[in-house]
């Protein structure tokens, strides 16, 4: 489960802070395509409807 969660979250630093896929994930984020774990963290609102309370429960920690 725990793997599971991990393995969704896409860091804005491991795709290049400034790079156009950053920058694209930031723009999903605004229109809600995904969703800010927290700064510069990010999941996308697909892979998110799929977790159970405890599964979003997690991700935010």
């Amino acid at each position: 489960m725990v793997g599971r969660i991990f393995s969704s979250i896409i860091f804005a630093a491991a795709l290049g802070s400034r790079s156009r896929e950053a920058e694209a994930l930031r723009r999903d984020a605004r229109r809600g395509l995904a969703q800010r774990v927290c700064q510069g963290a990010f999941v996308m609102a697909e892979d998110r409807a799929r977790f159970d309370t405890t599964e979003r429960h997690l991700i935010t920690l």
